[in-house]
């Protein structure tokens, strides 16, 4: 019988070898964390989906997954992984891919809805964890707004495969819900600003402003202007608030308003607003409100009222000089309770104004005797008893001549100059229609009259010949002799409204 012994001594060395590997190999499995890879046929069903299987793309990266109920929640998708849900219509219906530490995927089955995820919520145990995101969607190049907890995020526009892919660069310490929706948001309502509502204007091709629209999802894309309800100019840049008219407009009444669209074809119409072109020639004004009948009333104590005003008048100033300085426009409303503040033996200049701009001339309330405090005083015509306070720059005008006329002062000298046309008047656009004042006949004529003028950027001087609402422009030689303190600086577009002759 032969002997064992031998040949166990030979085999305890080959098991002892063994049995150190295969110690190894569980002491590094058990400290390096399991990463589950699934392959394309691992489905999970979840109850009350109808649209199709959840699937797990094959090179999806976790800790581990878990299924319950309705929801399925991945944990720990690492840094630089990924980890692809597929659904039956979708190849990505979401696709994470962590760019920062380790995110957590919760998504419930009642976000499910046509083989696409509408909702999902992500979140990390990390300090710093962001993720890189592409989505699945229902349509393909169509703009979808993502929102984070309620906040629109983006709206992306969806490629040819039905995926939108954005980067969520916020940490996601705290459990963020991602949601998605076709952009239907309209952009925000604007208003128009000129040609302001019922203007009277020469200019057969005006320049449209409007106040900016906004749009917080896919953007602002263009604006389109609308004449007379009919497109006038398309494309306009969403940058643009003002724009000239593409072409000249006829004589007569116009409508116009604006239309905001964004990048996913949502628009918002502004107001809409009318203006007259005025082809008759000469400087037009809003209509100079008519108040010769109007009539004030002093009771036995002094107290003032006012009677017989028109019914388009809705605002009114007092002043008990005539510059009307340190007053202000009033409602019409408030007549009796400004009037409180004068007596009978008051010397009042008052001014009235329309809905649409229109100053009326300067009336005079004179009392009947400084010793009586009764009786009537009706305000009998347009009559400017006093010269007005004008300063350097003022635009005045008499009662019965439409001509609009710019004051000039220099070395103890005085000027004024035409204003050629409404046009050249809009061209300013520190001159308002409101702050024209109204005097006499005889104190505008105390003005030298100039047609000396130089456009700001340039060194010419021209004269001027007005005739009508255009004119002539000569050069003229700085070498014979002139008024420079006449010469008026004017715009481009003035200056341009006068034809050079030679």
């Amino acid at each position: 019988m032969s002997n064992p012994k031998p040949q166990l001594k030979t085999f305890l060395p080959i098991l002892f070898s063994l049995l150190l590997v295969f110690g190894y190999y569980l002491y590094l499995h058990a400290n390096v964390p399991a990463k589950v890879n699934f392959s394309n046929d691992t489905i999970l069903s979840l109850t009350n989906i109808t649209a199709g299987d959840l699937i797990i793309a094959q090179n999806s990266q976790c800790d581990s997954i878990d299924v319950s109920g309705k929801n399925l929640t991945v944990s720990n998708i690492p840094d630089g992984g990924n980890f692809t849900l597929k659904t039956a219509t979708h190849s990505s219906a979401i696709k994470i891919s962590p760019s920062d530490g380790t995110v957590n995927l919760t998504f419930s089955s009642d976000n499910f809805s046509q083989g696409g995820i509408v909702s999902y919520t992500l979140s990390s145990s990390t300090g710093s964890a962001t993720a890189n995101i592409t989505w699945g969607v229902p349509q393909s190049n169509i703009h979808y707004t993502v929102k984070a907890n309620g906040t629109i995020l983006s709206a992306p526009l969806s490629s040819s495969s039905s995926e939108i892919t954005f980067n969520y660069n916020k940490t996601l310490i705290t459990p963020t819900t991602f949601t998605i929706a076709e952009d239907i948001t309209a952009p925000t309502s604007f208003t128009l600003i000129s040609p302001a509502d019922k203007a009277v204007i020469s200019d057969k091709r005006p320049t449209f402003s409007w106040n900016a629209s906004s749009d917080s999802g896919s953007g602002l894309s263009k604006y389109q202007l609308y004449i007379d309800n009919t497109p006038n100019q398309d494309n306009i840049p969403s940058s643009a608030t003002s724009i000239p008219s593409s072409a000249d407009l006829s004589c007569g009444n116009h409508s116009w308003y604006v239309k905001a669209i964004d990048s996913a074809d949502n628009s918002t119409s502004s107001n809409t607003m009318s203006f007259l072109i005025d082809c008759a020639g000469g400087f037009t004004p809003p209509t100079k409100p008519n108040i010769t009948n109007a009539n004030i009333t002093a009771s036995n104590t002094g107290i003032l009222t006012l009677t017989n005003i028109p019914g388009n008048i809705t605002q009114f100033t007092v002043s008990t000089t005539p510059d009307f300085k340190n007053t202000s426009w009033q409602d019409i409303s408030k007549k009796d309770e400004i009037l409180k503040k004068y007596n009978a033996n008051d010397k009042l200049y008052i001014k009235f104004r329309t809905k649409d701009g229109g100053v009326s001339d300067v009336v005079t309330y004179t009392p009947k005797s400084s010793n009586t405090s009764t009786g009537n005083n009706t305000i009998s015509g347009n009559t400017i008893t006093n010269p007005i306070t004008l300063n350097d720059g003022d635009i005045v005008k008499t009662p019965t001549n439409p001509d609009v006329y710019i004051i000039k002062y220099k070395n103890n000298k005085q000027y004024k100059r035409l204003i050629l046309s409404p046009s050249v008047f809009k061209s300013y656009q520190h001159l308002k229609w409101t702050n024209i004042k109204i005097i006499s006949q005889q104190q505008l004529d105390q003005y030298t009259t100039s047609n000396l003028v130089k456009e700001t950027k340039d060194t010419i001087i021209y004269s001027l010949t007005p005739q009508g609402n255009k004119g002539e422009r000569r050069t003229i030689s700085t070498s014979q002799p002139y008024d420079i303190d006449s010469v008026y600086e004017i715009n481009k577009v003035d200056r341009d409204s006068y034809k050079l002759v030679k």
